[in-house]
């Protein structure tokens, strides 16, 4: 099993940029930093992350800040972060940590196609504590011979028990239909989470594309890779697929706006409507708000 230090470097490597964690555990009522990248970070009572940190720890359910100083829930509390993904984590023993991915300068950074990848490392933490040292391994004890005893002359041998082979075969045909059955239920449940993945996606697509409309006098990006840098900090790929998928784009005039769509049928078994499932799921825009003038 790799060590806490492995594990770490792991969550390291899906950092991008300018991009810091923090992993924290609540002590005597104080969040408490187990490992850290960077070094300005503050958890005490007031600061925007311990409020964040508090909310997770409290709903055990995962928040993304797509832009922290455009939203009016955080613009007061002069936050240290431009955009961030927190969620909890649940070791054996029940006990819980917190872990705090941030990015200082760009909005829509995170969301929660990108979930999994860190939960799947931090769930290997198992408990940041000292392992106890192992036990010392006992001797097994010595095995007497199995000798069978002489059967006394005059006294028939008992017979052997057959082997039922219907039996065994009914017992076969169910284990394999149960191994069936939960191979397909966890296939289906992996499609599940990979469509949930693909539709946070969509949503940041279509929250960056609004903010691009309402900078430029209501008129939507041409192409997704416009939002690159400014309103987003990388193009998010579809977790079935593994690539962008993005790319089919559709405009309206009255009211102005768009929709994005997951291209290629990738989740085309999941699908339950009517029509052609080759772009699915999708997600519309939203007329955005006039921009206030400055004075």
């Amino acid at each position: 099993m790799a060590s806490h230090r492995e594990i770490f470097q792991k969550m390291q490597g899906l950092l991008k940029g300018h991009q810091q964690m923090a992993v924290v555990g609540k002590r005597n009522n104080k969040w408490e930093i187990l490992f850290k990248t960077g070094d300005h970070w503050d958890f005490n009572e007031g600061s925007l992350r311990y409020k964040v940190t508090e909310a997770v720890h409290k709903e055990k359910d995962a928040v993304v800040i797509m832009d922290s100083t455009k939203d009016d829930r955080f613009v007061s509390a002069k936050p240290e972060f431009r955009s961030a993904l927190c969620f909890p984590v649940t070791l054996p023993g029940k006990k819980q940590i917190t872990i705090f991915v941030e990015e200082p300068e760009h909005p829509m950074s995170f969301s929660l196609a990108a979930l999994p990848a860190w939960k799947e490392l931090a769930e290997q933490l198992e408990d940041l504590q000292p392992a106890p040292p192992p036990p010392k391994p006992v001797a097994p004890p010595a095995e007497k011979p199995n000798v069978k005893p002489p059967v006394p002359s005059g006294e028939p041998e008992q017979p052997k028990e057959e082997v039922n082979w219907v039996a065994v075969g009914a017992v076969g045909l169910l284990l394999f239909a149960a191994i069936g059955y939960g191979i397909s239920s966890y296939l289906r449940m992996r499609s599940e989470d990979q469509l949930a993945a693909c539709t946070s996606n969509l949503a940041v697509l279509v929250a960056a594309s609004n903010m691009y409309a309402r900078d430029h006098g209501g008129q939507y990006p041409k192409s997704l890779d416009e939002l690159v840098g400014k309103y987003m900090l990388d193009m998010p790929t579809c977790p079935c697929a593994g690539s962008n998928t993005y790319n089919d784009l559709k405009y309206s005039k009255n009211p102005p706006g768009m929709s994005v769509s997951c291209s290629g049928g990738y989740h085309r078994k999941l699908f339950k409507g009517s029509g052609d499932p080759e772009h699915w799921p999708f997600m519309d825009s939203t007329p955005p708000a006039p921009k206030k003038k400055s004075k």
